[in-house]
């Protein structure tokens, strides 16, 4: 494997661990993963018209 895929998914982990570490930890619960989802949906809904994926 080269280094930089490791390295990719070692950011991945840590993101994925820090991900659950706040939502479990934050307050809204349920509130902050519903505020998470719409943001993501922000962002890559455009990345399908730009890949050409509609």
């Amino acid at each position: 494997m080269s280094s930089a895929a490791l390295a990719l998914v070692v950011l991945a982990a840590v993101l994925h661990a820090s991900w659950n570490f706040v939502s479990k930890k934050s307050a809204a619960g349920s509130e902050f993963v519903l505020l998470y989802e719409i943001f993501a949906l922000l962002i890559y809904f455009p990345l399908l018209f730009f890949c050409g994926l509609q």
